[in-house]
């Protein structure tokens, strides 16, 4: 992607535009393995609710399936597992990914802020609050 997105600006080369989509790929794939982490953590605690006699009255799900198969409970307990997997791959690849973005701009990767820098009206606060000691 360098040689497109990379322009040369007085002979010299920015990478500006570069680092952008760069850190727009970081991003997401950071966000994916977020989600899919939130999202197994859902399902890893609804599968220790249904397979908990503490937790669930209705003990039905232990029971073995009218086929004689894997109940409810097994099922969730295999789904949660299946979603820890994918999981523990997805975050495998965002850190990957962040360690990439290090090695090539030589920063660390940051979320995207649309305004980290503070208003003219904070700064004022700010200063009126050290001149008063608070």
């Amino acid at each position: 992607m360098e040689p497109i997105l990379a322009t040369t600006v007085n002979g010299e080369k920015n990478y500006r535009a570069l680092e952008m989509h760069m850190q727009r790929i970081v991003g997401a794939r950071v966000a994916s393995a977020f989600g899919q982490a939130q999202f197994y953590e859902t399902k890893r605690q609804a599968a220790r609710e249904i397979s908990s006699g503490f937790t669930n009255d209705n003990r039905d799900e232990d029971r073995m399936g009218v086929d004689g198969q894997a109940n409810r409970a097994a099922f969730a307990r295999e789904f949660a597992a299946q979603l820890g997997m994918k999981a523990y791959g997805l975050s495998a690849l965002a850190e990957g990914a962040a360690k990439a973005y290090a090695e090539y701009f030589g920063s660390e990767w940051k979320p995207y802020s649309r305004n980290s820098a503070r208003s003219l009206d904070r700064q004022i606060a700010d200063a009126q609050a050290d001149a008063l000691g608070f």
